[in-house]
């Protein structure tokens, strides 16, 4: 994915403010979130899909802690709203492991693909291409975590 040309995804506001809470200036995806909330409400899968691409790219930015705390509540809206097996909560848990890693959290992160790759065995299969990646996924962090100690 690339970053949008112009504006802005450095957050304005204080740290108190709820992920939902913090303008992301001059950001067309904090645009595109905001209209599918007004229009399809917060629960439609096309909310939840706006939603996850504003957290990556909070992320990208270098916003970690943010794009953390967002793919933690979507994580737990997509199983509530699409259940557990659906392949986009299925996705949204690896990019909240990668953005967990990113944030400093190598052990965590490991742990968490090693989860999601028993999920993605169980409902994809071992030889599906997205299972392979959170293989390769979960050995890095883990390959992160060795190098740390």
């Amino acid at each position: 994915m690339r970053m949008p040309a112009t504006g802005s995804l450095r957050p304005q506001g204080n740290r108190d403010d709820t992920p939902d809470e913090r303008p992301v200036s001059g950001c067309p995806v904090q645009d595109l979130l905001n209209d599918h909330l007004r229009v399809l409400g917060p629960d439609h899968p096309d909310t939840l899909t706006a939603r996850a691409s504003l957290a990556y790219y909070l992320g990208a930015a270098g916003n970690l802690d943010q794009a953390t705390a967002q793919f933690r509540d979507l994580v737990a809206d997509c199983l509530r709203v699409l259940g557990p097996d659906h392949s986009s909560t299925l996705i949204t848990r690896g990019n909240l492991a990668r953005w967990v890693g990113e944030a400093g959290q190598p052990a965590q992160a490991a742990r968490q693909y090693q989860d999601l790759l028993d999920d993605f065995l169980r409902v994809l299969g071992p030889e599906h291409p997205h299972t392979l990646t959170i293989r390769y996924q979960m050995a890095y962090w883990q390959e992160e975590l060795r190098r740390a100690d």
